[in-house]
């Protein structure tokens, strides 16, 4: 049973790090894209390719098959022991399995913001981009605000709006262009829609 507890430990620690590893390739991946870079993108795909995350639960539940199956032969004839040796095996298998099922969670669901600078010329253009972490995504028209501009006061600048849904793959990527040209020079704040917190980020905006 200790040994069934090592290997749900094992299991335990290693999703936690693949779960690490993800959200720093995600974020990697975005900020990539902004410097026209592909290399965490061309990782992923070579790694979803090989299919190897289908074989780590059938590894770790063979693992805990197999101290079932010595713990029985040093048990043996105890009939008692080896039934309570099994049911540990089953919940430890289920455990396994229900492991494989985390996954990240998101403060504001399945889509991240960026913005591709903080600081820029009046009359520049400032590109604003959503991009789905997990799943294909789709915008709808409802409500028809993508996202505001609200200076550091919370007076409202600027709306971008739209009439249609927006479709967004899994890992693909939307981006808006905001023209700084009709803006004082100051510091702005993005809020997406359904957003009651304005993104980190803030532009400055110079003369």
């Amino acid at each position: 049973m200790v040994t069934l507890l090592l290997i749900f430990a094992l299991r335990l620690t290693e999703r936690n790090y693949q779960l690490f590893t993800k959200s720093a390739a995600q974020r990697a991946l975005i900020l990539e894209r902004s410097l026209n870079l592909e290399l965490t993108e061309t990782i992923s795909g070579r790694h979803r390719a090989e299919e190897i995350s289908k074989l780590e639960n059938g590894i770790y539940l063979l693992f805990a098959v197999g101290v079932l199956v010595l713990g029985s032969a040093i048990l043996f004839p105890d009939r008692l022991m080896i039934g309570i040796l099994a049911l540990s095996t089953i919940v430890t298998g289920w455990g396994i399995c229900y492991i494989k099922k985390l996954k990240l969670q998101y403060e504001h669901g399945l889509k991240d913001w960026t913005l591709d600078r903080l600081e820029c010329k009046k009359g520049d253009k400032v590109r604003i981009t959503v991009t789905s972490l997990d799943k294909d995504e789709k915008l709808s028209p409802e409500p028809s605000i993508r996202w505001e501009i609200k200076t550091q006061d919370g007076l409202l600048i600027y709306q971008e709006s739209a009439s249609t849904a927006i479709s967004i793959n899994s890992e693909d990527s939307y981006t808006w262009l905001w023209d700084t040209s009709k803006v004082d020079s100051g510091i702005y704040r993005v809020f997406p829609r359904n957003w009651t917190r304005p993104l980190r980020r803030k532009i400055i905006v110079e003369k």
